[in-house]
This record gives C-alpha cells, structure tokens and sequence, in this order.
C-alpha cells in the first residue's frame, strides 16, 4: 500500500469495508483519502454521492479521483458570499446552467458571413470521417460557412458527402488567398502527420487562430522550437496527445493535470483543453474550468472530431478561444448526457441534433 505524503491514515481494511458493504456510500465534502496529492494505490473509500461544502474541490475532479466521487453535490453551508464569489481563485467548475447566454448573442439579421467561416483541415484514407465530424460539428456550433479540406484520394467520397459543407481538394492549400475570409480552422482530426509539417507550418502562419487536435498535436510536437500562438489557438490534446506534447509521462499528467495544462498554456502561449472524464480547460494567466462529465457513453470514435468543431464553429462565430473551448467542452457534455438518455450507447454523429440546440441556446439572452 501506498501512503500519502501528508499521512493519512485511512487503512486498506477500512476503505474496502466501507466501499464493499452493500449499502449507499456518502461522502461528506471529500471522499476519505482523497486529497490533492492522490496518487493511484492510495487507499481511498469510492463514494456513491459526495456532498461538498460551499464550492466544489479540485480533488474530486482529477483523473485518478473521479471515479471515487459518485454523483457530486454542491452544499451550501452560509460560507460568506465574498468568499464563495472571491475573483482571485483561479479555478471554476462548468455548469450546465450557465451555457444559456453563454456567448454573445448573433444580430437577428445575421447571415451567413457574419456568422462566421470555419475551415477544417482534416481526414485522410481510413479516417475521413473525422474531417466529416469536425466540419459539421463547426457548422452546428453556429458557424454560417464551412469549407473542408482534404486531400484528393478522399475527395470524390466526400464532395457531396453533407451538401452544406464545401469540401475542397487540398492540393497546395492554404495560401493567402484561401486564407483570406476564414475566421477560425480546425486541423489535425485523422489528418496523419507524415508529408504535412510545411502545410502545418503554413496554416500557423496564414489563418487567425482556431483549434489544434489530434495529429496537429503531434504536429506541434515535431516543430523544431515551440511557436508563439499569440493566445488564439485551443489545443485539444487527450493525456496520451498531452504526453507527446511536452514530453511527460502520462501517468505524471493523470496526476497533477493542472501544473502540466498551466505550463503547457505558457510555452504555447495557447489555451489548452485536456480531455477526459472530467476536462480541464486553462490559459496562461493561470485561470481553469472544469467540465464534469462521467459519462462512458461519450467515449465513442468521432466524439472528440465533434468537440473540436463544436470549438471551432464557435471562435467562426467571433467568441475568444477560452470561452469557446470552456463552453464548447460544456455543450458536448450535455449533448452526451441528453443523447445517451435518448438512445444509450450512440454513434458520435448521433451528437448533432443535440449539439445544435444546446449551441443556439449558448447565444440566446
């Protein structure tokens, strides 16, 4: 057994009787054994319901925590509001409440170019449903244009694939000119690496900020020097992508996610989205959001695609990169909690209705 640095003295015995004893478990503010610097193996009793006091705990959201947690409950307990409300703590958890009027609203004589023009950059043979994923998650989102880019063993497939999205033969993509008129671009969803560090290096340089995933990732990881991202890109790494990125272990990152996301953000200078169970989304100032999620239904091929054109489709629409990726990661919970309710397990498309009534209600007052 493993014992925590500060001591505790919560034993195997009494954890596991607790934990196996056939009745509900809850947990008063924390579960016993959990704290900070909870490591895997430690001794901890698992939780059916926690009920927390006042504001919700980092503790409990961390990757190797969550787990224990059971459903969490926020309890007030006449905490002073100066303190409940204090500016200076940096971190705040997501409520599904408050993606209402959560980006500014659109002009109700808005047409498609105010909207906003995302583009995606994404697929290849074997995965060109991702770039399908991401472009009409940017689409739902809000976006009013979407043009995707992919390379031409794939564009016959997809040229017609959903009417809406205007797919377009890569060939020597981007350039100034198609760069021109692009609010915001996703690239690196099922888009590999190899033959793509100059396009990469190109779409940098050419387009406004958007969202970087999956083998943009890696992408990243293989310029020579970290780049300068000017605050206007969202990474979207889950730990495996996280630990190419900056060269910790993964287990390092499950953790202590936070000083590795806040150190990440400033080497980047990036707003970075770490995905998982609950997704932790920070900035360089030190500032945090957590988005709970729990939900094993969500964790299905293409669901990460959706999150990074639900992001993008809401920069297209003009909102700053940590408030499009705070509130992005809230409407992709919701719309696996609403499409696991409706259907069970599901398909990552399956997301989309759900995905479109939850982003049209982020913008109304």
């Amino acid at each position: 057994t493993m014992t925590p640095p500060d001591g505790a003295v919560l034993e195997d015995e009494l954890a596991q009787l607790a934990t196996t004893a056939g009745g509900e478990v809850v947990a008063i503010d924390v579960p016993s054994g959990i704290g900070d610097h909870f490591r895997e193996g430690f001794p901890v009793i698992s939780a059916d319901i926690t009920l927390t006091m006042g504001l919700p705990k980092l503790a409990l959201y961390l990757p190797r925590t969550r787990r224990h947690c059971g459903k969490i409950e926020v309890v007030s307990i006449g905490f002073p509001e100066a303190l409940i409300e204090d500016p200076s703590i940096p971190g705040n958890r997501v409520e599904r409440e408050e993606l209402s009027g959560a980006v500014a609203p659109m002009p109700g004589d808005a047409y498609k170019n105010i909207r906003g023009h995302a583009a995606v950059f994404a697929g290849k043979g074997g995965t060109a449903g991702a770039a399908l994923l991401s472009a009409e998650g940017a689409g739902r989102a809000g976006a009013g244009l979407v043009s995707l880019f992919v390379d031409g063993e794939i564009y016959g497939s997809l040229a017609a694939a959903v009417p809406p999205i205007m797919v377009r033969p890569l060939e020597q993509e981007p350039t100034p000119d198609s760069a021109r008129g692009i609010d915001a671009v996703c690239v690196g969803p099922g888009w590999g690496t190899e033959g793509r560090e100059s396009r990469f290096s190109r779409i940098l340089a050419l387009y406004p900020g958007g969202v970087i995933d999956a083998d943009g990732i890696r992408l990243l990881s293989l310029l020579p020097e970290p780049v300068d991202l000017g605050g206007k890109w969202v990474l979207t790494p889950h730990p495996g992508e996280m630990s190419v990125l900056t060269g910790r272990g993964k287990g390092e990152i499950l953790d202590d996610p936070i000083e590795v996301l806040i150190s990440t953000c400033r080497k980047w200078n990036a707003c970075v989205l770490l995905k998982g169970a609950a997704t932790f989304i920070a900035i360089p100032d030190g500032r945090y959001w957590v988005v709970d999620g729990m939900n094993p239904a969500l964790g299905t091929g293409g669901a990460g695609d959706v999150l990074a054109g639900i992001i993008t489709g809401l920069m297209a629409g003009g909102t700053e990169p940590h408030i499009a990726a705070w509130v992005g990661a809230a409407i992709h919970a919701a719309a696996g909690e609403l499409a696991a309710a409706e259907k069970g397990w599901f398909l990552a498309n399956e997301l989309f209705p759900h995905v479109s009534r939850l982003s049209y209600g982020a913008r109304q007052k």
